[in-house]
């Protein structure tokens, strides 16, 4: 009880924070946690940036396989409908002669 009121009364005395706060300690203590702070952030805003580029990426590559489906598809549609036109064309030729 008598520490607690003791540092209590500390803690409420203007100069002993101050004199705290111009401590190496203290001063070290609060640049540690600033650069921790800060390189947490930039590398959890690295590994965002590198989700959404991958995200991209994959997009582009979804959309260009779906772009090769439908030219094979076109492609696979276009060649069965000129060779039944072909087919068509002969057999026409045919009853003519």
């Amino acid at each position: 009880m008598p520490l607690r009121a003791l540092l209590r009364y500390l803690m409420q005395n203007e100069q002993v924070v101050q004199k705290l706060a111009e401590s190496y300690p203290i001063r070290r203590a609060a640049q540690l946690t600033a650069y921790v702070l800060h390189r947490g952030k930039e590398a959890g805003l690295q590994s965002l940036e590198k989700m959404q580029e991958a995200d991209v990426v994959n997009k582009l590559q979804q959309e260009a396989k779906n772009s090769g489906q439908k030219f094979e598809n076109f492609r696979n549609t276009f060649t069965k409908e000129l060779k039944e036109g072909m087919n068509e064309v002969k057999e026409e030729m045919k009853k003519k002669k």
